[in-house]
């Protein structure tokens, strides 16, 4: 019979925060690109330089972060390569959009930095997660 393995509390709060963070993030992007919103004209226009496929990488890192912080909340090993890979996506999707879209225009200063903060923060728990797995804390 497998030993239970008991969930720290902040597995739980990483839980219920990254799934609601990205599930609203799925929802806004649905809703922004069906023109819910008025827009900033330049940011309006970073949008609308975006192709299809920025669009799906953008749903597959949600979805990648909505697997791993379950995987997370299992307590499971594989929670680490998947949050792993949700952020290394991330970071390279925010790089190639800065560039590619020119976002350090469409975005002002602290929406910026509330974006990279965002990813910082993220950095932090999959170094959380790498650390329960290597005490052994994961199945």
């Amino acid at each position: 019979m497998p030993r239970k393995v008991r969930r720290p509390l902040l597995v739980s709060l990483i839980f219920f925060v990254y799934l609601f963070i990205s599930l609203a993030e799925i929802g806004l992007m649905f809703l922004i690109t069906a023109g819910a919103f008025d827009l900033p004209p330049q940011t309006a226009a970073a949008i609308e330089s975006m192709d299809m496929a920025d669009r799906i990488a953008g749903y597959v890192i949600a979805a990648l972060v909505v697997v791993g912080v379950f995987l997370l909340y299992r307590m499971k090993r594989r929670a680490v390569p998947v949050l792993l890979l949700a952020l290394a996506l991330d970071a390279a999707g925010k790089i190639a959009a800065w560039f590619r879209h020119g976002l350090d225009k469409a975005m002002d200063p602290s929406g910026l930095s509330a974006s990279f903060a965002g990813t910082a923060l993220f950095a932090l728990v999959c170094l959380y997660a790498w650390r329960l797995g290597k005490k052994g804390r994961l199945a």
